[in-house]
């Protein structure tokens, strides 16, 4: 929903037309007004060549002509939008890093859990986009444990900013294609096939889910967590808010929780003396430190 505020004025459109910086910073600010898209906290880098791309895609020169097409346009601004926002994702996306998440990670969760004679085992899944990282999170949880879990409640919390994104996933309905990196069996067990070759996400792994809108730079983190898994998010962010989202999270997890990053992620030194230990480097899997 778009806030209730005045369309761009003369002005406002004069200096749009100017290209630069100052006409990037009052582009930015004439979308937050005007549409409520707050996109401060990215990479004004990303940000300009991702508008620059959705610019130049539709045959715009300027800021003002820009303005102008999104105002008579809410096609134009979806499209903005999404692409701003993008995730290319799939289920089980790196191979790798969810086989060391099946074979270290859980194993080791479980251990804690019945060390302390507890059942609850809480995962969050930050940035989950259109939800195929937090259905393949629970996908291993069941690969590994068993239907029945091995008699824990595992729970996965799915986040995202972005609430048609949240929609998708809540829907559970994918493209045969994005399943490709699941075992034929899981896939069977879990999903159902439609007549049109879509799979649709089963009761067992959609109970094991909840979901909600959740800023990760504004909002009250979750706490109380034994996983995190926030890969690719921080493509977005400048190093400063990177720094400041991995502390939330160390704050977020419980002694001993994992953070697993995207493979193109790295956790900032300063965190790696004495809050985080290296789990798997590749795999950019980290533990919380219980000195």
């Amino acid at each position: 929903m778009s806030l209730s505020v005045p369309s761009a004025t003369a002005d406002s459109q004069a200096a749009f037309g100017q290209q630069g910086e100052a006409a990037f910073s009052q582009f930015l600010a004439w979308l937050r007004s005007r549409w409520g898209l707050d996109w401060s906290s990215y990479r004004p880098d990303y940000l300009q060549r991702r508008i620059g791309i959705c610019m130049s895609a539709a045959g715009i020169r300027n800021y003002a002509e820009y303005v102008r097409r999104l105002e008579r346009d809410p096609q134009a601004l979806d499209r903005l939008r999404n692409d701003i926002t993008v995730n290319v994702t799939e289920f089980l996306r790196d191979a790798p890093t969810f086989a060391a998440f099946r074979s270290v990670v859980i194993p080791q969760v479980v251990a804690t859990k019945q060390k302390a004679g507890t059942s609850l085992v809480r995962t969050w899944s930050a940035g989950c986009a259109s939800g195929e990282e937090p259905y393949s999170i629970a996908l291993c949880f069941l690969e590994a444990l068993g239907r029945d879990l091995g008699g824990l409640w595992v729970c996965v919390h799915a986040t995202d900013i972005d609430e048609d994104s949240l929609q998708r996933a809540r829907a559970g309905v994918y493209p045969s294609q994005s399943l490709k990196n699941v075992p034929p069996a899981l896939a069977a067990n879990y999903f159902r096939e439609r007549p049109d070759g879509a799979r649709v996400v089963g009761e067992t792994l959609r109970g094991m889910l909840r979901f909600q809108r959740l800023d990760l730079l504004n909002d009250e983190p979750l706490k109380h967590v034994d996983i995190i898994f926030c890969r690719y998010v921080f493509i977005y962010f400048s190093r400063e808010l990177q720094e400041r989202a991995i502390r939330s999270f160390h704050q977020s997890l419980n002694n001993g929780g994992f953070l697993v990053l995207g493979r193109t992620e790295t956790m900032p030194p300063a965190l790696l003396d004495g809050e985080f230990v290296t789990v798997d480097s590749e795999e950019r899997i980290y533990q919380k430190s219980t000195a």
